[in-house]
Order: structure tokens, then sequence, then C-alpha cells
């Protein structure tokens, strides 16, 4: 499919014998295309850039051991660029455009990261900075989309799958140890903003529709958050502490407003609001001395309803 008919190829090898389990292929059919890989200190680091178009911009660099990247590009005006540092051993990062102007910035670094990135479309960002044993599956369909993944796994690694299709969305996300993330962005003009720090934080959710917003920050010890908005314009705000939090969040309908924040201690929260203009906020925490604690629920059917819990 592809033909190396005009080659700017350039390899650096270093000149050390570990060099020698090194494999690097370029391909380009079309013009101006530009490919660049550098490999160095690495044993089994294999390198595939494959471009056909016009006016791609591949970048590769490769250190450690059992490194693995492969980047495609298919259209015009595409750009890839990926590291793995840092006394890297067994990365692996997979990059597949297609389109016109997209954009991925990958970093690699520690032990065992994986990558899976996709841009489908025209104008795409994805950044993403991995590092010690972190997974992530990232997609993007449409024009205009922008995601950016930070994660750190050390000890236990962290796992995400995210998936923007439509325009103009917008995911910021950050992972610490131990932590599971799934979103999906499905319209126009959804934002989310997610932390995860400490350990074995999960998230499910999804946004169908245009204009919603999600913030969320987790810190720590089983909390879990899953739930879905539907509609336009649906706000989601969701702030979990230590011990064993949960949250489960339905918005189904438009202008819809839910607010969940939880402290310290046992909790549970659930916001299910089915219709429009709907505003719900569940707000628990807990004192030093308190053992276990809260649990809320608020389920609105229909329009302009208002509900409010605190527990403290």
């Amino acid at each position: 499919m592809f033909r190396s008919s005009s080659f700017a190829l350039l390899l650096l090898f270093g000149a050390t014998a570990a060099l020698a389990e090194n494999s690097a292929r370029q391909e380009q059919d079309g013009s101006a295309n530009r490919a660049s890989a550098t490999q160095s200190q690495a044993i089994d680091a294999r390198a595939e850039q494959l471009q056909s178009g016009n006016g791609n911009t591949s970048d590769l660099q490769q250190s450690g051991e059992g490194n693995s990247a492969l980047i495609q590009q298919l259209g015009e005006g595409n750009d890839a660029r990926v590291q793995q540092v840092a006394d890297s051993h067994f990365n692996q990062a997979a990059i597949y455009q297609q389109g016109a102007g997209n954009a991925i910035e990958v970093e690699q670094s520690g032990r065992a990261n994986v990558l899976q990135a996709r841009s489908l479309g025209e104008d795409n960002l994805i950044r993403v900075q991995q590092t010690g044993f972190a997974s992530a599956e990232v997609s993007q369909i449409g024009v205009g989309n922008l995601l950016s993944v930070v994660q750190q796994g050390f000890y236990e690694g962290s796992t995400l799958a995210v998936t923007q299709d439509g325009d103009a969305n917008l995911a910021v996300i950050e992972q610490g140890d131990g932590n599971r993330l799934r979103l999906e962005q499905s319209g126009v003009l959804n934002s989310a903003a997610i932390r995860q720090d400490s350990y074995h934080n999960e998230l499910d959710l999804a946004q169908r529709g245009n204009d919603n917003r999600l913030d969320v920050a987790q810190t720590g010890y089983g909390s879990r958050i899953e739930g879905s908005t539907s509609g336009n314009r649906n706000a989601v705000e969701i702030s979990q502490s230590h011990a064993l939090n949960r949250a489960s969040v339905v918005q189904n309908g438009d202008d819809n407003l839910a607010r969940i924040e939880q402290a310290y201690e046992n909790h549970q929260a659930e916001i299910s609001q089915l219709g429009s203009a709907n505003e719900a906020v569940i707000r628990q925490s807990m004192a030093a001395g308190v053992y276990t604690g809260h649990s809320a629920l608020i389920q609105q059917n229909g329009n302009g309803n208002q509900a409010t819990i605190v527990q403290q």
C-alpha cells in the first residue's frame, strides 16, 4: 500500500553493541513528508513510520529495552511525535492519524507503558504523558477535539479509555497510581476535567449531547463514579476524598446541574434527574472522630426542580 518512492529519512544509531537488535522501517508515499527516528542504548527497539499523503511529520525517539512504536499517517499536515526516554524498558506506542492537521504528542518513561491512539478528522490534538506502569487507549473522531492525559502508575498501574466523537470536545485528565477511568464524549463542545489522586479511584461516565461540562476530583480508597449525561448544557461537579466514596449521576434533558461533594469516611450519593432545568446538590462531610457515615439520594422527574441535601 505504501511505496518508498520519496524518502526523507533520518536514522541515528549509536556505536554500542546493544543496538544490534534495533529495527526501523519508514515508508513514504506523497510529497513533503518528513520522518525521523532516533534509537539509542536499546536492545529490541522497533520503529515503523508509514506516511501516505502530503506534508505529514513524524518524529520518534526510543531509548531502553524492548521498546516498540508504530506511527501511521494518512492525509495532509498531520504531526506525530513520540519520545520513549528515561531508561525506558517495555514501552509501546501505536498511533494512527487520518485526515488533515491532526497532532499527537507522546512521552513515555518508566517500566511498561502502553498507548493506542487514533485521530480521524481534522485539527484534533492528543497529548499523552505516561510514567511507570500506565495503559491508555484514546480515540478522536471529528474536528477540533483536544485530549490531554497525564498518567503516573508506579506500583499498581493506571488505565484509561477515552473516546471523543464530534467537534470541539475537550478532556483534561490526570491520573495517579492504581486508578481506572473510562470517558466517552459524543457531540459538540463537551468538556471534562478529571483528576484522580491516590489509589483505587474509578470513573465510568459518558457525555452525549452538546455543551456538557464535567468536573471531577477523586482522592483515594475505593471511590467510584458512574453515570451518564444525555442532553445539552448539563453540568456535573463531583469531588470525593478519602474512604469508601461512591457517586452515581444520571441526567436526561437539558440545562441540568448536579453537584456532589463528599469528604471523609464511608459516603454514598446518587442524583437522578429526568427533565430539564433541574438542580440537585448533595454535600456530605464528616468531622474528626466519626465512624462511617452518609448516604443521600435525590431523584427529580420534571422541569425546574431544585433539591439540596447537606449532611455534616
